[in-house]
């Protein structure tokens, strides 16, 4: 109930002040409305909570499809978090580290899922939405840590490619200042 109000209101602030909702928000929001009916007309918390962790598997056989077929999500979104100089994107090692970023999501949406039918078979629903939120926020900064060691370390073993924490400065600047643009290799 509480995820659902939550994001019918980012919506409507960011569409009352201006800012484009993108691509994503209205159909992440569309998806939590869903489930939120579909729990309240079943009357099911197995259900509504089995929505939750079914996605999860989606996400994570999404993720390791995507490695499987040579296109890994981490690869398409990183140029919306760090600046991707000339002779980045194409570099061996940036593109399997971007599979190894991936294939770390996939296991870290296989792990929560799984921990999820595991809690949620052993408590109650109050006890479930606290246990899995105490047991998925370890599971959540190993993996975020992980990806953050493994990119800095992969990266810098890159000729003349400065470090992911400038990389991402760069790609932060442009979005807070438009007029600023990111420093590109010309090689």
């Amino acid at each position: 109930m509480v995820a659902t109000l939550v994001s019918v209101k980012v919506i409507v602030d960011r569409r009352r002040s201006g800012m484009p909702l993108g691509r994503f928000m209205p159909i992440a929001t569309a998806g939590v409305l869903v489930r939120g009916a579909i729990g309240a007309i079943s009357n099911s918390e197995t259900l509504y909570f089995g929505l939750g962790i079914a996605t999860k598997y989606v996400g994570a056989a999404v993720l390791l499809g995507s490695v499987a077929i040579r296109r890994p999500i981490a690869e398409l979104a990183a140029p919306y978090v760090m600046d991707i100089p000339r002779g980045l994107a194409s570099h061996r090692l940036f593109r399997s580290t971007m599979a190894i970023i991936t294939s770390i999501a996939a296991l870290y949406y296989l792990a929560s899922a799984s921990l999820d039918i595991w809690l949620f078979q052993r408590s109650s629903v109050e006890g479930y939405v606290v246990w899995r939120f105490l047991a998925n926020w370890p599971l959540s900064a190993i993996a975020i840590g992980a990806t953050l060691f493994i990119t800095q370390r992969r990266i810098r073993r890159i000729p003349d490619m400065p470090p992911l924490s400038e990389l991402v400065e760069r790609r932060m600047a442009a979005y807070t200042d438009p007029s600023t643009t990111p420093e590109r290799d010309t090689q």
